[in-house]
């Protein structure tokens, strides 16, 4: 039998989603209790911020490989799936290409200025 953990965030956290801590919190939440698979209901849920959208994605994706809960998302309106969907679609890029700049410093304006007129 799947043992499903219902919470409505709304009423956990209110209508506006802003910062880091109050993702954590809920699973938090979820991490004590014993559970198969979770229902995260946003209804009422007006507005998520990219930080909350970004930390509720990092621990949704542990508390899914660590536990292997099931998360699943419910009434969640437009912007907010949106928000969710460009967040993931950030954070699971595998393979980051990284480029070592060159780093100029000057000591006066005037070496910055030929510098700059030289590129």
């Amino acid at each position: 039998m799947k043992n499903t953990l219902y919470i409505n965030v709304f009423e956990r956290l209110g209508e506006t989603l802003n910062t880091r801590i109050a993702a954590t919190s809920l699973f938090e939440f979820v991490s004590e209790i014993k559970c198969d698979a979770v229902n995260f209901d946003f209804d009422q849920v007006v507005f998520m911020s990219r930080s909350f959208a970004d930390q509720f994605h990092k621990d949704r994706m542990t508390l899914q490989g660590q536990n292997k809960v099931v998360i699943e998302i419910c009434n969640a309106e437009s912007n907010i799936r949106e928000m969710l969907t460009t967040v993931a679609s950030t954070q699971e890029k595998k393979d980051r290409y990284y480029r070592v700049l060159p780093v100029f410093t000057f000591t006066n304006d005037e070496k910055l200025e030929d510098y700059l007129l030289s590129i």
